[in-house]
């Protein structure tokens, strides 16, 4: 929300069709590919353009949001990480790992049209990506952009998701791929979080689905935690997703070639190749990751 985050990625990743997530695999499965490549001793660092690409390949928290207002669930601030714990965090891999948290819970708040409480969520980003030396894309000309369209949702909505994708483009020159490793996993961590919270109290067949679906996603997660298996900074959520893993390992997903016809001018069919994903994932699953995913954003949050 890096999604994503990060990158959280660009507000037009909420729009996804069947062709671009069909693309989006093949891309995917092209790092994996790269990444598996190398042998065990070798992947104690993963190379620059894998790192990024694995990144920048991470749906977006906004995607989870979007899909929980359309829904028409109400929104809830109790589901949020409190932004007035934002000045706890003063080593690189937590204020990383948060400001991912904080990017997600922006987005979410953005999404409902929040303001007030958008605005809170803004000044926790500010904070800790200023700790991180990356605050100049929220600087104050970013903040009054925001107040200028606060009635603006849309626009609130692109130019705090353009702060962050701007952080990432920022972090990849200066090659600090661990920073944008956490600032991934964060924003990841809280979209699918949100996600499970919602089906707590409101359980349905489409949010089962979107969380089975994050499979794919915690897959290429794990490159990067094997990347980094050795570094001090990931070592309090290896754990966490190790745990993760084997629960999602047992989650099936079965991809389904079809052809859909659209008219492309009057009179004009084409034929568009896709595909439709169907998830396998049972009621004690999805408790058992909510379980999981719970135990580790506390680790971070606390």
């Amino acid at each position: 929300m890096i999604k994503t985050f990060l990158t959280i990625t660009l507000t037009g990743l909420l729009l996804i069709g069947c062709g671009e997530q069909k693309n989006k695999r093949r891309s995917r499965e092209k790092v994996r590919s790269k990444t598996t490549q190398q042998t065990n001793q070798e992947k104690t660092l993963i190379d620059h353009e894998t790192m990024f690409g694995i990144i920048k390949s991470i749906p977006s928290p906004l995607e989870t949001s979007d899909l929980i207002k359309k829904m028409g669930i109400p929104f809830s601030e109790r589901i949020l990480h409190s932004p007035d714990k934002k000045s706890k965090y003063t080593t690189s891999d937590k204020q990383a790992l948060n400001l991912g948290i904080y990017g997600a819970d922006l987005g979410y708040t953005n999404i409902y049209g929040e303001k007030s409480t958008s605005f809170k969520y803004l000044k926790a980003v500010r904070q800790l990506a200023a700790d991180l030396k990356i605050g100049q894309f929220f600087d104050k000309k970013t903040i009054t952009r925001m107040r200028e369209n606060e009635n603006n949702m849309d626009s609130l909505v692109y130019i705090s998701q353009r702060g962050f994708e701007q952080m990432s483009n920022y972090l990849e020159k200066q090659n600090r791929a661990n920073v944008g490793a956490q600032l991934l996993i964060g924003g990841w961590i809280e979209g699918v979080y949100l996600v499970s919270s919602v089906y707590k109290t409101d359980p349905n067949d489409k949010l089962m689905e979107t969380i089975g679906e994050q499979k794919v996603a915690i897959n290429e997660i794990m490159i990067i935690i094997d990347a980094f298996r050795k570094e001090r900074n990931f070592r309090s959520i290896i754990k966490g997703f190790d745990e993760l893993k084997t629960v999602y390992d047992e989650v099936e997903i079965e991809y389904i070639q079809e052809n859909t016809e659209i008219e492309v001018a009057p009179g004009v069919m084409k034929k568009i190749e896709g595909e439709k994903s169907f998830v396998k994932i049972t009621p004690q699953q999805i408790e058992r990751i909510t379980q999981t995913l719970e135990s580790l954003r506390e680790d971070i949050i606390n």
